[in-house]
């Protein structure tokens, strides 16, 4: 079996990320002691807390279209599934 010794990075989307910032600001730099960078994505602000084994990116959330009446939002963990892709809202396992 492998030896996982760390995980390269996870993005969370958040709702509000200023407010956001502001916990993370104290979980992970003042009690955790991870560095911090900025970094934009198609023009999309990123907040990235990291150190040598972890990376942790705060990104805005969006609201999408659904279908012709409805929104979905797109905060919350966005990873990929083995089973469905990159959505895990579509996973059933």
């Amino acid at each position: 079996m492998t030896d996982v010794i760390g995980i390269d990075h996870i993005y969370i989307t958040v709702s509000d990320l200023e407010a956001s910032e502001q916990f993370y600001d104290r979980v992970m730099i003042r009690t955790l002691g991870f560095r911090k960078n900025k970094f934009s994505v198609a023009g999309d602000p990123h907040i990235q807390y990291f150190n040598r084994h972890f990376g942790f990116v705060l990104r805005p959330s969006r609201v999408l279209l659904a279908g012709p009446s409805s929104l979905l939002s797109t905060r919350g963990f966005r990873g990929r599934c083995s089973c469905c892709g990159p959505s895990t809202s579509r996973c059933r396992s």
